[in-house]
């Protein structure tokens, strides 16, 4: 029976895992004709404030630019319509569970506790207005984005496609 918790155990936290828990969300200025904007470029003063390395900032720029091209956007013109700027923040969380899955009832002896520190990560993707240099579209995607994962362009194309699918008004 003790055999059978622990295989259900395990296959509850091989399914869990495969899901992503990328949380977004998003905001606009409901006064605004999205319909006009149809270029892109990003915004420079913002992008050089990018707490990123190089190489990271390279993943944002081209998963962004790749998405917002594939809703009908120009990118990188003279005078875009659009501004995008690119914001992440991060909070040092700890998470401490039990050892048991499913520790329930008297029988099982006291559970051995696990600490363990990560990083939950925000990244906010601006639209602005060039013209009137106000906000007027907003997504966010939080979660626990690891340091050493292997494949980080696909997490980064992945976060970016999550967040930006929100913003309805493609040319297509």
């Amino acid at each position: 029976m003790k055999k059978l918790h622990i295989l259900y155990g395990l296959l509850l936290i091989a399914i869990l895992s495969s899901c992503s828990s990328l949380r977004t969300a998003y905001d606009y200025d409901k006064d605004v004709d999205f319909t006009k904007y149809q270029t892109f470029a990003f915004y420079k003063e913002g992008m050089d404030q990018l707490k990123l390395n190089d190489i990271d900032k390279k993943r944002f720029v081209e998963a962004i630019t790749a998405d917002l091209q594939s809703k009908g956007f120009e990118s990188n013109v003279a005078d875009p319509d659009l501004l995008v700027n690119v914001v992440v923040t991060g909070k040092d969380k700890v998470s401490v569970t039990d050892d048991y899955p499913f520790s329930y009832g008297w029988w099982y002896p006291s559970p051995t506790l696990t600490m363990r520190q990560y990083t939950e990560s925000t990244i906010y993707i601006d639209l602005i207005d060039k013209d009137s240099n106000q906000l007027v579209w907003q997504g966010k995607g939080t979660d626990e984005f690891n340091a050493s994962e292997k494949d980080r362009d696909t997490r980064v194309k992945e976060t970016v496609t999550r967040i930006l699918e929100q913003y309805p008004y493609g040319r297509k």
